[in-house]
């Protein structure tokens, strides 16, 4: 019976693992497909002399607020940090990345903080999640504290957190 168990047990893990793969693999093939769109819609913009046809997958996808009823207060300090992540629109971010953005901000915020925080805006599709343990902000997110993405212009230059 043991056997037996410990079988289904490593079956069932390795189905996970699979799954997981392909969860990671297409996360990627999303976050390729969306920056492409961009940028095209950002050269069909400039063809049409119109200075704002960027979108996102949420738009994209027709994805609404269920009942648009959640509470959008936003502090200051994730206001900032949200702020910075917009900068580095379409990198995605981590725990780590959020960490330092706060501390190169000098906003003293807790790794549990960070983890709820990412839960809620993740709920409230401002962040969407790229990965395992990797989010991306959203032009929902952007709307939130007061911005919007930025135009996708392939360069070299490293970008700074304020």
């Amino acid at each position: 019976m043991e056997k037996i168990l410990k079988e289904k047990i490593e079956t069932r893990r390795l189905k996970l693992v699979a799954i997981q793969q392909q969860i990671d693999a297409l996360s990627q093939e999303r976050i390729i497909l969306q920056a492409e769109i961009n940028a095209l819609r950002e050269i069909l913009g400039e063809l049409n002399d119109k200075t704002d046809l960027s979108s996102n997958l949420e738009d994209d996808l027709n994805i609404d607020d269920i009942d648009g009823s959640y509470n959008t207060r936003l502090s200051d300090n994730w206001r900032k940090i949200l702020s910075n992540i917009v900068k580095i629109y379409p990198k995605s971010v981590s725990i780590d990345d959020i960490r330092k953005i706060a501390e190169d901000s000098a906003i003293d915020v807790s790794d549990e903080t960070i983890r709820s925080q990412l839960s809620l805006y993740t709920t409230r599709g401002w962040l969407i999640r790229t990965g395992t343990g990797a989010y991306q902000i959203t032009a929902k997110g952007a709307a939130a504290v007061g911005t919007k993405l930025p135009k996708l212009i392939f360069t070299n230059k490293p970008r700074t957190f304020t």
